[in-house]
């Protein structure tokens, strides 16, 4: 039986009530606060700046959607070995960092163009 909460107190004393029914939302206080409300805005250095310049550089599109960021961008490289393409295990620290900065799009479409490969080789 699944636990569902009627409401949650921000009092000193919180405590969660437990709920006896099929309802299965979460109810939470009136007075609670959007997440995007307390999105921490601050200024960007000048280093932090040049970082999203390259990684919105790197990132690469398919059909007009972003799905991935290439794995290396060396422009000396003459044979770049497929790390001029997206690779998995490559875009993780990247699709980290969009959605620390909630981004979420180019992680969506990542996974859906991933999952739309996978099962064409499948076929």
């Amino acid at each position: 039986k699944p636990l569902v909460f009627d409401r949650i107190n921000t009092d000193d004393q919180s405590k969660l009530e437990e709920v006896d029914g099929s309802n299965s939302n979460v109810n939470l206080d009136n007075n609670s606060n959007d997440l995007s409300e307390n999105k921490d805005e601050r200024a960007l250095s000048e280093i932090e700046k040049e970082a999203w310049k390259l990684l919105r550089g790197a990132v690469v599109t398919y059909c007009g959607n972003p799905v991935g960021t290439v794995a290396a961008n060396d422009p000396a490289d003459k044979q770049p070995l497929y790390y001029d393409q997206v690779l998995i295990r490559d875009f993780v620290p990247s699709a980290l960092t969009f959605l620390l900065n909630g981004e979420g799009e180019i992680i969506k479409n990542f996974l859906l163009n991933t999952l739309q490969l996978q099962v064409t080789v499948m076929i």
